[in-house]
């Protein structure tokens, strides 16, 4: 019997460490999404300005999410 209090514990317990590691590291892959688009674009379209391409990037990326 205690063996299943342990086991239940254990999985409410996994299940709360989970979802707060997916809040910290959800913003982790947008924001490396946006530095790969910035580097990319800059290389393409050397002459726009660091802030239209960084709000290109954003727009384009949050329009695909």
């Amino acid at each position: 019997m205690i063996k299943n209090y342990y086991w239940i514990g254990f999985i409410i317990f996994a299940c709360v460490l989970l979802y707060f590691a997916s809040k910290q590291y959800s913003s982790y892959g947008l924001n490396k999404s946006i530095s790969a688009c910035i580097i990319a674009t800059k290389k393409t379209y050397p002459n726009k300005t660091s802030d239209e391409i960084e709000k290109l990037c954003i727009s384009e990326i949050k329009k695909n999410n």
